[in-house]
């Protein structure tokens, strides 16, 4: 028989990845924790409203973005993914990092609190010091420990500084940062795709548990994106974890409702 915290894990998680074709498509908003107001987010409120609007199987947020937006009509009936860290890596002008960090922000049990379905927290492999990079996997251990105590969903994003963070990055490191995610003990990975199919078709059946595909950074267009996409799921993603190439666009219901019809398939909801 099934423990509780087993039984709360796996409705979460279906909660995260839809039935029966257990796939996802989550809306990122927690940028302005890395790098300030961003293009298309500068009022978290009013993007997130957008974003709602638009269905989105999920949204990953800030505590303080949840906070901030707990008032906003149907965001209750969207499942939240919470972001419990933070990095400076990405600034590069204002703050710029020196040579960087990386910092816990919230706990699974503050998802719990908040409702979550879901948390999530880089890997990040490459800082050229040892002590930062134990750091990051000794409390991804701890989170990963205590999400399995109260039954909460665990997704790792595993991403080396040498690809500078972006899409673009090396897929062979990105496939041993995402074995030790694994190890760690994670539900879901949210991983770059790199273009290159077969070698994220080799990742997805090494992982052994879902996949999704990293949005990385504003595509040219929306056809260049959701071509992108559509390679994800053909190389055997789950779905995607999206920011700019969603909130970022003019019309970010149309956004989303294309997105649904690459990821689920052409009159799939």
């Amino acid at each position: 028989m099934k423990s509780l915290s087993e039984i709360g894990r796996s409705r979460r998680r279906g909660q995260l990845l839809r039935n029966p074709l257990g796939r996802s498509i989550v809306v990122a908003i927690d940028h302005g924790q890395f790098m300030g107001p961003v293009s298309g987010a500068r009022v978290l409120t009013e993007t997130v409203a957008r974003v709602v609007a638009g269905r989105p199987d999920a949204i990953q947020l800030t505590s303080g973005g949840i906070r901030r937006c707990e008032s906003i009509p149907g965001f209750s009936e969207i499942p939240m993914v919470l972001r419990l860290d933070t990095t400076n890596v990405w600034r590069d002008k204002t703050l710029a990092p020196s040579p960087g960090y990386w910092a816990p922000l919230a706990s699974p049990l503050d998802a719990l609190s908040a409702g979550a379905c879901a948390v999530v927290a880089f890997l990040l492999g490459g800082w050229g010091d040892d002590l930062m990079e134990r750091k990051n996997v000794q409390q991804l251990s701890s989170w990963s420990r205590e999400c399995a105590e109260i039954g909460m969903p665990f997704m790792i994003e595993p991403l080396p500084l040498s690809g500078k963070l972006e899409s673009k990055s090396d897929s062979d490191l990105v496939r041993v940062l995402s074995r030790m995610a694994v190890d760690i003990g994670c539900d879901v990975l949210k991983v770059d795709f790199s273009g290159d199919v077969d070698a994220f078709s080799e990742l997805v059946s090494d992982a052994g548990i879902p996949v999704l595909a990293r949005g990385g950074p504003r595509a040219e267009s929306t056809e260049e994106y959701l071509a992108g996409v559509a390679s994800a799921m053909t190389a055997g993603a789950s779905g995607v974890v999206v920011g700019r190439n969603v909130f970022d666009q003019e019309d970010t219901g149309q956004q989303i409702r294309a997105l649904r019809q690459v990821v689920y398939g052409p009159g799939k909801v």
